[in-house]
């Protein structure tokens, strides 16, 4: 990597009292703090000055070094042999300076700055370096061809008039976003149309007059507001638990929760049905504790993996209670059953139940009177709720352990107050409701 070493005078106040006293009215104008925290930017751009330009070709004393570039990121500025202006006509005294920042930044200057191959480091190593834009175009073209590449419909749902929408194409078509047609959704995750209830909308109309749309903090500092806690009051109450935690999304909450269990707990085993979902695997992948995969809805599998175990091993066993790709229903009682006679916590994911089953939509363990079986229930206020976040419901103590050492939790901006407002309400409005499902 190469550098441009300035003689003595062209550093610090030098630079300052020898473009004062060429009457620079660019460098006049600023202090003698800033040019000597500048340093060698000043060369980037003086470049473009004809003042500093012909300061920086007659300066003959100029040194280059050369810095072993083992370890530098391939990121990094470099500065290598530049030409410099010397026939640029003299500034009039007193006039405006003829370097301009926004003239500096010219597309010949943006490319030195901000080049488009700047992931390629313009170095050598001695070997053939990382080709980064390369890799990832293979990686693009690996999901195109296992036809597992993901394009963005664009579609804008229409609040008044559930499900329908306009839709725009997607992403990737280069269709004109400008035209749209009329589509109905039937693939959304708001399977009530929550999202849209007068009642809803109403609620956070109001919170967003009396205290805007912001959290303004995390939770830990100033992010908590009253619809926070009354939030996760109702949804312990729903699932018949002490309390809960609101996450800013389901797959937050099962990881962040899973992956803490699996760290604190010492010696912990994770024994997860073989069709959970990719936010249960990834939390109890990064929980780095032992794991066993049962057979899916299988509790005799379950028991003959769990008497491998001494009672006094910490042990969590997790399921769903409605299978987002299958549809299955869990035979939860026997899960339980078998969880609790080997000392086990249970976890159990309603994210597709809740709001759906159950006389208050508490979720398949309220219809099937099975609550207080389940030691650990998430869910998810972005389907059925039709708003937007998920939680976990358990015991005070649990959920203290999550909020005080889940980084999923503690180092993120809390859900808007707003956010909070509308699913309060739509828990609210859909507990009023007796809601029956012959499966």
């Amino acid at each position: 990597m190469i550098y441009i070493t300035l003689p003595q005078k062209l550093s610090g106040g030098g630079v300052h009292q020898t473009m004062a006293q060429s009457r620079c009215p660019f460098l006049n104008r600023v202090s003698a703090n800033f040019l000597k925290r500048a340093g060698r930017s000043l060369t980037l751009y003086g470049q473009h000055c004809p003042m500093m330009s012909r300061l920086l070709c007659n300066n003959a004393s100029a040194t280059i070094r050369t810095i072993d570039a083992v370890g530098k990121s391939p990121m990094q500025l470099r500065i290598s042999g530049r030409s410099y202006n010397t026939t640029a006509a003299e500034p009039k005294k007193g006039g405006e300076c003829p370097f301009r920042w926004h003239a500096a930044l010219k597309n010949s200057l943006k490319q030195q700055v901000m080049p488009t191959s700047w992931l390629k480091p313009q170095v050598s190593y001695g070997h053939e370096s990382f080709d980064y834009e390369g890799y990832f175009d293979k990686k693009i073209k690996e999901k195109l061809d296992s036809s597992t590449y993901r394009r963005f419909r664009i579609v804008d749902r229409n609040a008044n008039q559930f499900p329908e929408c306009s839709y725009h194409g997607n992403t990737n078509s280069g269709t004109d976003q400008a035209v749209s047609q009329q589509a109905t959704v039937w693939c959304s995750n708001d399977y009530l149309g929550m999202s849209s209830h007068a009642e809803v909308k109403e609620a956070t109309i109001q919170a967003i007059g009396s205290h805007g749309v912001g959290a303004g903090g995390t939770r830990n500092i100033s992010g908590t507001s009253s619809y926070h806690c009354m939030l996760e009051n109702e949804l312990g109450s729903l699932h018949d638990k002490d309390g809960a935690l609101v996450f800013s999304s389901c797959y937050i909450a099962n990881h962040a929760t899973l992956s803490t269990l699996g760290q604190l707990m010492p010696g912990c085993v994770f024994f997860s049905d073989q069709k959970n979902h990719a936010s249960i695997i990834h939390g109890v992948r990064n929980g780095n504790c032992k794991k066993e995969i049962f057979n899916h809805n299988d509790p005799q599998h379950l028991e003959q993996l769990l008497q491998k175990y001494d009672p006094d091993v910490p042990k969590v066993v997790i399921f769903e209670s409605v299978h987002s790709m299958s549809g299955d229903i869990s035979p939860i009682s026997d899960l339980c059953d078998v969880a609790h006679h080997y000392n086990a916590l249970t976890f159990i994911d309603e994210v597709h139940a809740v709001g759906l089953y159950g006389q208050h939509g508490g979720g398949v363990c309220e219809r099937d009177g099975l609550l207080d079986k389940v030691d650990i229930v998430s869910g998810t206020l972005g389907k059925a709720f039709g708003v937007q976040g998920g939680y976990v419901a358990s015991s005070p103590k649990l959920l203290d352990v999550i909020r005080s050492y889940a980084p999923g939790f503690i180092f993120t901006t809390a859900m808007s107050p707003i956010l909070m407002a509308a699913a309060l309400k739509s828990v609210q409005v859909s507990g009023l409701v007796v809601i029956y499902f012959v499966c």
